[in-house]
């Protein structure tokens, strides 16, 4: 939950500052790019909700949320603004909206106490809550003693997930030692398998502190980060090219294919180009495909020069790494996008995140033709599926769907790229996904949307739409 406020003795809230200035500092992107693109630095440093993609109705929440979080209001308080009400999603959701973004703001100006400080307490706890609802991965950490400078704190400080409340607890050097002993405080070992943030969360609000560049390419006229989505939205996707002589042989390889294999691209291929921007891995603009040559999404992972040495592994051999084969698997994703022809956005929000997370699913699940296309082998899929740099939730939730539905994941993958492949109303393509998965399982569509329009919920998705069968 959000911090306590303290109040002045005529009873106004004593204002968080370093928070405030923390909330102010954010941009807008919209969430096709936030939750499918942004990670570590990038995301403490954009606003978003899944599935609203009018820029003006984000504006208007994060205005409100700011107001909440310098003024001390309560998340019943907040819910009841215009903007908030506008936005038509469930209970749950606006929650979770409410107190990630308060609470993650805290944490930011609380880095900047911490460093303000840090001469006189030079140690930071990790503060876990410690009741039924903590994550395990949380409460693996709490008690957990490094110094304030110490560069595990830009992997573990909180907010290490969504509604994440733990915190950190600045101590002398007298108390951390008091702290530790037998294992616990500063003895105690970090473990990278059991204590880590949930998928996309290994970053610090402290590095928004200490001079990094801004992560977050401005749109002309507006702080609205650009995408494939971002351009249907605006009239166009502004993309500059830039010339990597990595691409060369990735680009002569691909038009190679695209002749070989028309099916692939049946609005045709003009061509695979770098780009020198920081607030995408890659896009398609017409008939194009365009790879970030960029690394700040997420540490060591460059769309463009990954690609390139994927497909250079492909004439002198050699096993894929993971950012190699991902980045793959991204091309493949832009490839999907062309082929379904989509060339208007779902009104409603969760139409919207059905789409994006039934492209990546299946995209996930069937790159390994182009990999055989290319003479590759995998080493990594089962990774990628389950912990690629973006759609985990959505991805994992499709599966569990899946799985209730006893529908084998292989003839899921055929089922719904027919659907995708076919489907001309994009509002409709929730519907069109329930019947067809309908048809193989035995459920009622209805139950099927129910969980179709669930699948961004951080947790509980698997329960609900075991209610929701069993109804």
């Amino acid at each position: 939950m959000p911090p306590p406020l303290s109040f002045n003795t005529d009873g106004s809230p004593i204002h968080f500052l370093e928070a405030i200035r923390a909330a102010e500092a954010r941009n807008i992107a919209l969430p096709d790019v936030y939750y499918g693109q942004l990670q570590g630095l990038a995301r403490q440093k954009a606003f978003s909700i899944a599935g609203i993609a009018a820029y003006d109705q984000l504006r208007a929440v994060l205005d409100d949320l700011n107001q909440a979080q310098a003024n001390g209001q309560t998340f019943k308080q907040w819910r009841r603004n215009q903007s908030v009400k506008a936005l038509e999603l469930p209970l749950y959701r606006l929650e979770n909206i409410f107190r990630t973004n308060i609470q993650g703001q805290y944490m930011a100006g609380r880095w900047e106490q911490i460093t303000r400080t840090q001469d006189s307490r030079p140690y930071l706890m990790y503060d876990a809550i410690n009741d039924s609802r903590t994550r395990p991965a949380h409460k693996a950490l709490d008690g957990f003693i490094r110094p304030v400078n110490d560069p595990i704190w830009r992997r573990i400080s909180p907010l290490n997930g969504y509604r994440c409340r733990c915190g950190l607890i600045s101590l002398t050097e007298a108390q951390a030692k008091a702290r530790s002993a037998d294992g616990k405080g500063i003895d105690k070992v970090y473990d990278p398998e059991t204590m880590q943030p949930d998928a996309g969360w290994d970053y610090s609000p402290q590095d928004r502190l200490l001079g990094v560049n801004k992560a977050i390419a401005d749109r002309q006229g507006g702080g609205v980060l650009s995408s494939t989505l971002d351009g249907k939205l605006n009239d166009v996707l502004i993309m500059n090219t830039v010339d990597l002589p990595e691409l060369a042989a990735v680009q002569r390889k691909m038009l190679e294919i695209a002749r070989d294999k028309a099916e692939w691209f049946p609005v045709g291929f003009e061509g695979l180009y770098a780009v020198a921007r920081d607030d995408l891995f890659a896009a398609t603009a017409g008939n194009a495909i365009h790879f970030s040559m960029e690394g700040k999404l997420v540490a060591g992972f460059r769309p463009a020069i990954d690609l390139a040495s994927a497909f250079t592994k492909a004439k002198v051999g050699g096993q894929l790494t993971f950012n190699e084969e991902y980045a793959v698997e991204t091309l493949w994703h832009e490839m999907k996008h062309m082929a379904y022809k989509h060339e208007t956005v779902p009104t409603k929000p969760v139409t919207r995140t059905a789409m994006e997370a039934s492209v990546q699913f299946v995209a996930r699940h069937s790159y390994l033709a182009l990999l055989q296309e290319l003479g590759l082998n995998s080493a990594n899929q089962a990774e990628i599926i389950v912990a690629g740099h973006a759609y985990d939730v959505e991805v994992a939730n499709y599966r569990q769907l899946l799985k209730q539905l006893k529908i084998d994941i292989g003839r899921a993958v055929v089922v719904i790229d027919n659907v995708l492949k076919n489907n001309a109303d994009t509002n409709a393509l929730i519907a069109e996904l329930a019947s067809a998965l309908a048809k193989e399982s035995g459920i009622a569509d209805s139950r099927i949307e129910y969980g179709l329009k669930q699948l961004d919920r951080v947790s509980g998705f698997s329960e609900r739409f075991k209610q929701k069968l069993n109804y």
